[in-house]
C-alpha cells in the first residue's frame, strides 16, 4: 500500500510537471505569434484600408543656358491603394494630361488623356516585406505603361526595419533603377510625424538599365576632363508613425540628368522628372479594385528599341513617307538657295535628325519603295536621291544596313555612291549583333558585276563590322574563324593590292588573335615583302599600349638591326615609345640612339621628343613631360636639312578643354633625302571623345623617275632630279600606296606600280589629243 501511494504521488507529480510545461509552451507560442504578427504588421499601409493620393507627374527635357526652353509631358489625377495584409493593390484614376513646348517658366493646360493610353488606368499589385518591395505584378503589359508603374512602385517603399534604429543609414533597395545603395536621413518633425530623405546616384545601381551609343569612340588615354553628365535622384517623405504602422502622408520624388559639356562652358541641357503624392483620404475598403490577370514584372526599367514610344506612337506609313519627302525637299532647297535661315525657331536646325528618325521606322521593303519614288532623272530628283543616300548609312538600323547591301549587290547606285555608303556604314550601326553580321557576310563575296574598288571597300567595311560586333559580344570561335579567313585570303592572294586589302581588313578586326597574326608578318618570319611588313607594323599602332610585352619582344630587335629598311626601323621605334611611354623606355632608347649611325633615324627620335615636349594632347601630355627632361641634353643632328622626322602640332582651349592635333610622319630616302613616306593624322577631340580622327598614309618610291620619263613640260622632272645628283640606277621599281583611315579603321586602299601609272598617262594623253 505504501509503495502504491508513493507511485500514485509520483504519478500526480509528473502530471503537474507536464501541465506546467504545457502552460509555459503556450506562453512561448503566444509570444512567438505575437512577435510574428508585430513583424508582419510593420508596414506603410494598414490592412483593410483604402488610401487615396493626389498624383502629379512631370517629365521635362530642355536647355537651361544660354537660354531656357523645355519640352514637357505630364499627367495628374488620383492614385487609389487598397491594402490587404502585405499586399497593396494600386490603380490610377481621373487622369488629365499636360503637354508643353516653349519657355521653361510656362506650362500647358490640362486635357483629357487619349484612348490609346488607357493602359495607365489598369491596376497593379505590390507585395511588401518590412516596407520594401518583394514582388511586382501588373495587369497591363505594354512596356511604356509598365515603366510608369515601376517608377511609382519604386518610390512607395521605405526600409522600416532600420527607420526606428538609426537617424542616418544606408539601405539596399530594388527599384526601377536596379539594386541601389540608398542614403537615408530621418528627422522627427511634429508628434508622431517623420521627415525622411532618400538620396542615390542611379548610375551606381546594380543592373541600372541604360544604353550608350556613339558613332565616334572615346579616347583610350586618361584625361582630366570633367564628366559632363550629372545624375541624381532624391525622395522626400512625410510619414505618420502609429506603432508598427508608418503611413505615407506626402512624397516628392525628383530625378535629374544634367549635361554641361566642355568643362561647364557648353550649353546646359537637362532632363528632369518629378512625381508628387499627397494623401487625401483613408477609409475602410468597400469596393475592391477589380483585377483580371496579373503578370509578374521585374522592377528594372525596360529600355525602348527603335520606337522610343514603345508602341504608343504608331505612325501611319503614308504619313512617314510624306514626312520623309518633305524633309528631303527642304534639304534640297537649302542646297539650291544657300544663305541664312531667318525663320528658324530653335538654336540648331533639326532637319537631318528628324529625317534619320523617320527613316529608322522603315523596313527593307519600305526603304526600297522610298528609293524607287525618288529615282528620277531631273536635277532636283538627283539632288534628293543623293541626300537620301547620304543619310541612309547614318540611320543605323539593321534594315538600313541590309538595304545598303541590296543596293550594292544589284548595282542600283554608282560606284562612288556605293563606296560612300560602305565607308560610313560600320560607324553608325546602333546595335550590332551576330545575326546582322552573318546577314552582311555577302560583302566578302560580292558578284563579279560589282567593280573591284567597291569589292575592296566592302572587305574593309566588313572587318570594321566584325570589330564593332565582337567588341560587344560574339563567340570566340566565330571571331577566330573571321580572323583566320582574312589571314588565309591574305596568304592565298598573289595580287599585291588584294593582299594589301585583306591585310588592312585584318587590322580593322583588331580583336582576338589579330595581333598574334600580325607579329610574324612584321618580323619577317613568313617571307612577306618589306612593304607588307611595314603595313603590319603600322597596323599594330592602335593596340600597342595593350600589348607592351609583345611589342618589346618583336620590335626592339628590328630597331637595332641596322640592315633593316629605314621605314621598318621608324615604325619599330614609334611602337616602342607608344607601347610603353615611360622614363625607363625613353632612357633606354636615348642611350641606344647615342651610337646610332643612321642620321635619319636619329633625327626621327630627336623630332619626336622636341614635338611632344610641350604638347597639350591628353594622350601625349604624360610622355611630353618626360620628353622635356631629355631635350635639354639631346644633341640635334649634324645635318639640319634632313626631312625624316615626327612632327606634332596641337592646340587645346584653356577653359573648354577641346583641341585639335596635326601629326605628321615623314620618311625620306636615306640616300637622296627625298621624302618617300608621308603619314598624316588630323584629330579633334573634346569631352574625352575623338570627334574626328582621320589619317592618310602615302608611300611613293621611284615615282619621280617614272614621272620624269613620261611627263614633259617647261620644267622637266628629270632636270629637278639632276640637282639632287641622283643616279637613276640606284632607285628601285615604282611603288605607290595610298591608305585612308577614319577612327583608326582603314576605309580606302590603293596600290599603283609603274605599269598602272604608264597606262594612266597614256589614257590622259589620248583624252587630251583626241
Amino acid at each position: 500500500m505504501f509503495h502504491a501511494c508513493i507511485n500514485l504521488k509520483c504519478l500526480f507529480t509528473d502530471v503537474n510537471y507536464i501541465q506546467i510545461l504545457m502552460h509555459k509552451l503556450k506562453e512561448i507560442i503566444f509570444l512567438f505569434f505575437l512577435f510574428c504578427n508585430s513583424h508582419v504588421t510593420n508596414s506603410i499601409f494598414q490592412s483593410g484600408k483604402e488610401y487615396v493620393y493626389s498624383y502629379n507627374a512631370l517629365s521635362s527635357s530642355g536647355v537651361l543656358l544660354p537660354s531656357g526652353a523645355s519640352s514637357s509631358w505630364g499627367f495628374n489625377g488620383k492614385l487609389k491603394i487598397q491594402a490587404e495584409q502585405d499586399i497593396a493593390t494600386m490603380q490610377l484614376e481621373s487622369l488629365k494630361m499636360t503637354i508643353w513646348n516653349g519657355k521653361i517658366q510656362e506650362q500647358g493646360k490640362n486635357q483629357d488623356i487619349p484612348e490609346d493610353v488607357t493602359d495607365l488606368l489598369k491596376p497593379f499589385q505590390i507585395i511588401y516585406r518590412n516596407g520594401l518591395i518583394e514582388n511586382f505584378t501588373t495587369e497591363a503589359i505594354s512596356p511604356w505603361s509598365v515603366n510608369i508603374k515601376r517608377s511609382i512602385a519604386g518610390i512607395l517603399q521605405l526600409d522600416l526595419s532600420n527607420l526606428e534604429k538609426e537617424t542616418a543609414f544606408h539601405s539596399t533597395e530594388k527599384n526601377h533603377y536596379g539594386q541601389c545603395n540608398i542614403e537615408y536621413v530621418v528627422n522627427p518633425e511634429q508628434k508622431n510625424e517623420w521627415l525622411i530623405r532618400k538620396f542615390f546616384d542611379p548610375r551606381t545601381c546594380i543592373g541600372h538599365p541604360h544604353y550608350t551609343w556613339s558613332n565616334v569612340p572615346n579616347m583610350l588615354c586618361p584625361n582630366g576632363d570633367q564628366n559632363p553628365i550629372l545624375k541624381s535622384s532624391e525622395r522626400l517623405y512625410k510619414t505618420k508613425v502609429n506603432g508598427s504602422l508608418n503611413e505615407i502622408l506626402f512624397v516628392n520624388a525628383s530625378g535629374g540628368i544634367y549635361i554641361q559639356p566642355f568643362q561647364n562652358f557648353g550649353e546646359a541641357h537637362f532632363h528632369f522628372t518629378r512625381q508628387i503624392f499627397k494623401l487625401i483620404s483613408v477609409k475602410e475598403t468597400v469596393d475592391k479594385i477589380s483585377i483580371k490577370d496579373l503578370y509578374f514584372k521585374v522592377l528594372q526599367h525596360e529600355l525602348p528599341e527603335v520606337d522610343l514610344t514603345q508602341g504608343r506612337g504608331i505612325f501611319d506609313k503614308n504619313t512617314v513617307f510624306t514626312s520623309i519627302g518633305t524633309l528631303l525637299d527642304r534639304l534640297s532647297l537649302r542646297l539650291e538657295n544657300p544663305g541664312l535661315d531667318i525663320e528658324t525657331n530653335n538654336l540648331h536646325n533639326t532637319t537631318i535628325t528628324v529625317l534619320l528618325y523617320y527613316l529608322g521606322m522603315l523596313d527593307v521593303i519600305d526603304l526600297r519603295n522610298a528609293y524607287t519614288k525618288i529615282s528620277g532623272t531631273s536635277y532636283k530628283e538627283e539632288t534628293v536621291r543623293n541626300m537620301f543616300l547620304e543619310a541612309l548609312p547614318q540611320v543605323g538600323t539593321k534594315e538600313a544596313a541590309l538595304f545598303i547591301l541590296e543596293l550594292i549587290q544589284d548595282k542600283k547606285v554608282s560606284d562612288m555612291s556605293a563606296i560612300q555608303l560602305l565607308t560610313q556604314l560600320p560607324f553608325h550601326i546602333r546595335k550590332p549583333d551576330i545575326q546582322l553580321l552573318i546577314n552582311l557576310q555577302t560583302f566578302l563575296n560580292l558578284p563579279e558585276k560589282v567593280s573591284v574598288e567597291v569589292q575592296n571597300t566592302a572587305i574593309l567595311t566588313y572587318g570594321t563590322l566584325i570589330y564593332k560586333t565582337c567588341l560587344l559580344y560574339c563567340p570566340y570561335e566565330m571571331l577566330d574563324d573571321y580572323v583566320r579567313l582574312y589571314l588565309d585570303k591574305f596568304t592565298e592572294n598573289r595580287e599585291y593590292e588584294k593582299k594589301m586589302i585583306w591585310l588592312e581588313g585584318l587590322a580593322n578586326i583588331q580583336l582576338g588573335r589579330v595581333v598574334e597574326f600580325l607579329e610574324p608578318i612584321a618580323s619577317g618570319n613568313n617571307a612577306e615583302s618589306r612593304h607588307f611588313r611595314v603595313l603590319a607594323a603600322w597596323a599594330s599602332l592602335s593596340t600597342a599600349p595593350l600589348r607592351p610585352d609583345v611589342i618589346y619582344r618583336v620590335y626592339y630587335p628590328i630597331l637595332i638591326n641596322r640592315t633593316e629598311h629605314l621605314e621598318m626601323r621608324v615604325a619599330a621605334l614609334t611602337l616602342l615609345i607608344v607601347s610603353s611611354p615611360t622614363p625607363s623606355r625613353l632612357i633606354s632608347l636615348y642611350w641606344y640612339m647615342q651610337s646610332e649611325s643612321s642620321q635619319h633615324l636619329y633625327n626621327y627620335f630627336y623630332t619626336i621628343l622636341k614635338s611632344i615636349q610641350r604638347t597639350t594632347h591628353p594622350c601625349y601630355i604624360h610622355i611630353g613631360t618626360i620628353a622635356a627632361q631629355f631635350t635639354r641634353v639631346l644633341r640635334p643632328t649634324t645635318n639640319p636639312y634632313l626631312i625624316t622626322g615626327n612632327y606634332l602640332f596641337d592646340y587645346q582651349d584653356t577653359y573648354r578643354k577641346f583641341g585639335a592635333m596635326i601629326h605628321g610622319i615623314v620618311i625620306a630616302n636615306p640616300l637622296t633625302n627625298i621624302p618617300e613616306v608621308l603619314y598624316v593624322t588630323i584629330n579633334t577631340y573634346g569631352n574625352g571623345i575623338n570627334m574626328n580622327h582621320v589619317s592618310l598614309y602615302i608611300k611613293a618610291e621611284g615615282l619621280l623617275h617614272s614621272l620624269s620619263t613620261h611627263l614633259d613640260g617647261p620644267t622637266q622632272v628629270k632636270d629637278i632630279l639632276k640637282q639632287f645628283k641622283l643616279d637613276q640606277k640606284q632607285n628601285g621599281p615604282v611603288h605607290l600606296e595610298v591608305i585612308a583611315r577614319i577612327q583608326e579603321k582603314t576605309v580606302l586602299c590603293l596600290h599603283l606600280n609603274e605599269t598602272n601609272i604608264i597606262k594612266g598617262f597614256k589614257c590622259e594623253f589620248i583624252n587630251d589629243h583626241f
